[in-house]
Formats: structure tokens, sequence, C-alpha cells
């Protein structure tokens, strides 16, 4: 039998019979017991998370912001997935938004134009209430003509012509002959009829 692998990541996006102060009393408890060496929880979707909270999370698991490298890997929104995934060294998923200043996931513009300008990246970091971003090309909004879809996902005019001349898009999205609404075949299927 393999030996006891401990549980470094855990995720719990959206449990919303779970709390904050729950989660954080168990850690606590664990931590005590030296039967936890969690690096990273994510908790995006719980209600009532606090600064403090952050800091606890960053404590419990070990994670001090002034040793993190100050080049760390970008958060790119993945349109249908509701939590970032992250392999570098950050103890939750979500952090303050740079532009509301609330604790949200924030993602980073992989739109070539934006890296290339070293101020613009930090413009194009935000949380998707304050900055919207494509739901198939994952780029910000900013300067950018997109349409709105009927399950209110937005796709930037190029994803949004892209689809008709590409084999590989015409897979992921469809086109109901009924309406004229682009859905997304993962997503939500709504058929106006009459």
């Amino acid at each position: 039998m393999p030996p006891k692998q401990e549980q470094k990541r855990l995720s719990v996006p959206g449990c919303v019979k779970l709390t904050i102060d729950g989660i954080l009393s168990n850690l606590k408890i664990l931590k005590t017991a030296g039967k936890t060496r969690l690096k990273y929880l994510g908790i995006y979707g719980l209600f009532g998370v606090t600064n403090q909270h952050i800091e606890e999370i960053k404590l419990l698991t070990g994670v001090d912001d002034s040793k993190l490298p100050t080049t760390r890997k970008p958060q790119i929104f993945g349109g249908d997935q509701l939590r970032i995934t992250s392999d570098d060294d950050r103890a939750t998923d979500i952090e303050v938004c740079p532009k509301c200043q609330q604790l949200e996931l924030v993602y980073d513009c992989p739109s070539e134009s934006c890296q290339k300008k070293q101020s613009a990246i930090q413009l194009c970091r935000a949380c998707t209430t304050c900055i919207a971003r494509c739901f198939n090309c994952e780029c910000c909004l900013n300067n950018c003509d997109y349409e709105e879809l009927f399950s209110f996902e937005l796709l930037c005019l190029d994803c949004w012509r892209k689809p008709w001349g590409s084999q590989e898009k015409e897979q992921k999205m469809t086109f109901c002959e009924k309406t004229t609404t682009v859905h997304n075949e993962d997503s939500y299927r709504f058929f106006l009829c009459g």
C-alpha cells in the first residue's frame, strides 16, 4: 500500500454552505496538530471573505509575499472556468483587484498588444467586473468592439467572425438556424422558436 500523501491543495469554490471562518478554524486545528501542509486554498465564491482572512490563509499556508518572485505566471480568464488554476506559489485563488480593491479572481490580459506595453499590463490586470473579457480568446475588451451573446457571454468581433471560417472553431461553437444566437456547446443551450 502506498504511503499517505499529504493534501497540499484544497479548492472549494462556490461551496456556499461552507464558511471561511469554519474552513480557517479547521485548518488551524490541523496545523496545530501538525497534520496539514496545505500550500493553496481555492475559496472563490465563499461569502464574507476579508483581507484579514487572506492574511490568515497566507500564514497557515506559509506563503510570504516578500519571498515570492516579482514576476508571476499570468492568470488568464478561462471563460467557462469558475476558478483560476494556479501552479505558482499563490496561497489562494482570490486577491485584491487593483481597480476596485475588492477580493476577486484577478486576471491578466493575454493580448500581445497589451503585453508589449509595460504599463498596459497593469491596466489590463483586474477582475471581470472591472474589465470585460472575451469568452473565447480571453483578451480584454478595452477599446475593442464586441458582441454580447444570449447567454450574457462576451465575444470580441475577431472571435465573432472566426467561427464561420475555421473548422476548429465551428466544432466549439455552433449556429442555430432558427435564431441568430451563437451559443457555446459546453454552456447553456437556448432555442427560440416561434
